[in-house]
């Protein structure tokens, strides 16, 4: 690994090196003999991470796979404080890995660096994008059906729609709050969820007026989540406009209705939220629309998030209350 780096590192020299005098070469071809030597190195000193320029960053790019979030992570974890050293250390996990080395942290380069790097810290010193993340892959990854065997095709948690929902950003850094609808209410001076309700401890299905669903979690009166959310489509919907409390929770929970002839789909961190109507919480595919056969779809960041909450402050403390959906 240290012999890849070392010949990574020469080769980058040896490129800037190259862009640099070729810069120089048609700077001296295009600007008059009057123009001052000084006045050519200040044009010189604008090209001078000309390789971030013709990369189109590889830290941009790398956010556009992964997410800003996850990005700034890795910076803080390894250190990293340049475009340069940033190539370097992704480039150097790829080789180490045995993957596609293009110095770009997409995602199978980040289980890889969770696989093998992130597992060895200690949890409660991780940021929480990295902690949920981490705790839902090894959910998923050892999820079982009915009959105790493995299941394969999952959902993958480093695929950002299903972690974060479909064309909803990113969470505020460090909380469990959506940057987008946050902003929404902010902008328009409201608070998200029922001010009835916001008071203590709840779990909030709503619609904006958007017409997207969202879904809060209130801690001793305090918003501690807030994401999209997705329940039941048009034509099975959740019930509504009624306030219940949460049964049970269940990690690893397999439905036993849908999709008919399957053997089930997973609800990853479930709640049972109206046990009257088989109603549960849960982990999916989330894009704000109604999607789902009568449950509450919770992206995955944000799922694992109020699942642990109900764990730590006790699922009897908290009411569930679904507003006017349809």
């Amino acid at each position: 690994m240290n012999q890849n780096k070392s010949h990574l590192g020469d080769n980058n020299i040896s490129r800037r090196k190259f862009l640099r005098g070729t810069l120089a070469f048609g700077i001296a071809g295009v600007l008059p003999s009057s123009f001052s030597l000084k006045a050519q190195e200040i044009v010189l000193e604008s090209y001078e991470n000309v390789e971030n320029i013709l990369s189109d960053s590889y830290i941009n790019k790398s956010k556009n796979f992964v997410g800003v979030n996850e990005v700034q992570n890795f910076l803080d974890i390894f250190g990293v404080y340049s475009e340069e050293d940033f190539y370097d250390k992704v480039y150097s996990i790829q080789s180490e890995g045995g993957l596609i080395q293009d110095g770009i942290l997409g995602q199978e380069t980040l289980r890889y660096v969770y696989k093998y790097y992130y597992s060895n810290l200690d949890s409660f010193s991780l940021p929480v994008e990295i902690r949920n993340r981490y705790e839902l892959q090894e959910v998923i990854s050892n999820y079982k059906n009915k009959y105790g065997r493995r299941l394969f095709g999952l959902e993958s948690p480093f695929d950002n729609d299903y972690f974060y929902g479909k064309g909803a950003g990113e969470n505020i850094f460090g909380t469990y709050v959506n940057e987008k609808i946050n902003n929404y209410f902010y902008d328009k001076g409201l608070t998200a969820g029922d001010p009835n309700y916001n008071g203590g401890n709840s779990i909030q299905v709503e619609k904006i007026d958007g017409g997207k669903y969202y879904i809060a979690m209130y801690v001793n009166g305090e918003l501690m989540v807030l994401a999209h959310s997705s329940p039941g489509n048009p034509g099975k919907r959740t019930p509504q406009n009624r306030v219940d409390s949460i049964s049970h929770t269940q990690k690893y929970k397999v439905s036993n209705s849908y999709p008919k002839g399957s053997g089930g789909a997973i609800m990853p961190f479930s709640f049972e939220m109206d046990a009257s109507n088989g109603i549960y919480g849960h982990i999916g595919n989330v894009n704000g629309a109604g999607l789902s056969k009568g449950c509450v779809r919770i992206p995955g960041f944000y799922g694992v998030a109020i699942y642990n909450i109900l764990e730590q402050y006790g699922k009897e403390n908290f009411k569930v209350k679904v507003g006017n959906l349809y």
